[in-house]
């Protein structure tokens, strides 16, 4: 589980837009909208450090946010941040319905089958257009388990722990 004080990062600075101190902004979010109702995020850049931004405007397009944050008024502010990721604290992530899960909390879960035999940790989600697929590691193997209803048959994030039922071939 994620402490509410984590940063969790849902985009990444690409670019200026425009000469006003807009950024273009690729969203590492399912819900790009998230952006209209943020107040505040932080920049970290590559060395770690944190530095907080008021949110002035964000407007969604296609692909990429553009966002105004406050204090970056030129195209060379904009280019000092570039590269940069957006984090918000984690208090701030948006509420999910009670099937949904954030990546980030089930990263590092321990999956177990239905009959108590530990499968493993979860090491990575990744995206497919059929589903999910947990990745997770056991003795340096990776097994990959569709995120589906047929296979995880309960997550439970407070103890992180996924409980799986394998079919034949699954699991090695």
């Amino acid at each position: 589980m994620v402490a509410n004080d984590e940063k969790i990062v849902i985009g990444k600075i690409l670019r200026p837009h425009g000469v006003r101190g807009y950024a273009r902004v690729l969203p590492e979010t399912d819900n790009p909208s998230r952006f209209k109702v943020l107040k505040k995020v932080w920049l970290r850049n590559d060395g770690g450090a944190l530095r907080s931004f008021d949110v002035e405007h964000a407007k969604i397009l296609q692909k990429f946010v553009l966002l105004k944050l406050s204090g970056i008024e030129t195209i060379e502010q904009v280019d000092e941040i570039r590269n940069q990721v957006v984090v918000i604290n984690r208090s701030d992530c948006l509420p999910l319905d009670s099937d949904e899960y954030y990546f980030f909390d089930l990263i590092g879960a321990r999956v177990v089958t239905t009959s108590g035999d530990t499968v493993g940790i979860v090491r990575d989600v990744l995206r497919y257009p059929a589903s999910e697929i947990l990745a997770v590691e056991k003795d340096q193997q990776e097994i990959l388990i569709p995120a589906v209803a047929q296979f995880i048959k309960q997550v439970d994030i407070e103890s992180s722990t996924i409980t799986i039922e394998p079919i034949a071939g699954l699991l090695p």
